[in-house]
């Protein structure tokens, strides 16, 4: 049962196909060592507890989706809304890909990142929207009329945010109400 030939990003690709089969509540020290067969004591080797564990699960799945996927949206990014829709798209798709996804791991927008591995996945999110905000000057500057650009981006990611927990598929009505603030 044992593997000494294991590094910590393989047992965090186990641990994202695994929490993509059985869900994530679904994961113990012990299944998952059996899984990635290694020893209990291997685990805790690489991850002092279940806590860690699922963080540099989620943490490692959401750096490529915001690394990557929400990059390459902005880069293309003709229209702030269009690419906040394909955004959000993406977001609740790899979402749906947990069994039982949980906004504990994506429910905080702070302004600066606190120790909690999702806070810092969420300023990464906020840096990637401001980004995209900056692309587009004509919203920016109708935006910088009503509000700050920090307080906007906290209200979107506020709202993709509740979306997601409502299992929405799109922005809907959020999208309405940002293109009458944006007209």
């Amino acid at each position: 049962m044992k593997k000494l030939d294991i590094s910590e990003d393989d047992l965090i690709n186990i641990g994202i196909n695994m929490a993509q089969r059985e869900g994530l509540s679904n994961i113990t020290i012990r299944s998952f060592a059996k899984e990635a067969d290694v020893s209990v004591g291997t685990v805790y080797q690489f991850f002092k507890d279940k806590n860690t564990l699922i963080n540099k699960i989620m943490n490692s799945y959401w750096k490529e989706t915001l690394n990557l996927e929400v990059e390459n949206i902005i880069e293309n990014s003709r229209d702030f809304l269009e690419s906040l829709d394909e955004i959000y798209s993406l977001i609740y798709k790899k979402s749906l890909e947990f069994h039982d996804f949980s906004l504990n791991y994506l429910m905080s927008s702070k302004s600066k990142p606190s120790d909690n591995t999702m806070d810092l996945k969420l300023f990464a999110l906020k840096n990637k929207l401001e980004k995209l905000l900056n692309k587009d000057i004509n919203v920016k500057e109708k935006i910088n009329l009503i509000t700050t650009d920090d307080e906007f981006l906290d209200f979107i990611i506020d709202n993709i945010l509740s979306q997601i927990k409502r299992r929405n598929s799109n922005l809907g009505f959020f999208r309405k109400t940002l293109e009458i603030i944006l007209n």
